[in-house]
């Protein structure tokens, strides 16, 4: 499977988050500096994970290294495409200007372009 859309530069794309207790779909910028997915607080216990149970990591930011809630998140789709147990940040993006980020924990099972002449960007199986 392959799919073109038209993206604004950054990448921004529609996802669907899956959880103990329902989907939630938000926008979401695709990020290729990003090891991880990232999700809101708000959404994650939207769809029904606890995090008093989620292990705690060091990430690295660009306000230095601080701890976050990991997860495994039952599904993300992305553009069509889904991916089960996906490993995931918890941590609010405030000031960004998007609500979640897909990193290389969903991308790195796919084929990624990004044409920023043309304004999109394509997805698909690894071939």
């Amino acid at each position: 499977m392959k799919v073109r859309v038209p993206v604004s530069i950054p990448p921004v794309v529609p996802i669907r988050i899956h959880g103990p207790r329902g989907t939630k779909d938000i926008d979401a910028l695709i990020d290729t500096g990003a090891t991880y997915c990232v999700f809101s607080r708000v959404d994650m216990l939207h769809v029904g994970y606890d995090l008093t149970a989620a292990t705690y990591v060091p990430i690295a930011t660009a306000g230095g290294v601080i701890r976050a809630p990991q997860l495994i998140v039952t599904a993300v789709d992305v553009l069509g495409f889904r991916r089960l147990r996906v490993s995931a940040l918890v941590k609010d993006l405030e000031g960004s200007g998007v609500k979640a980020l897909i990193g290389w924990s969903f991308l790195d099972r796919f084929r990624l372009t990004v044409d920023a002449r043309r304004n999109s960007l394509t997805l698909s199986d690894r071939e």
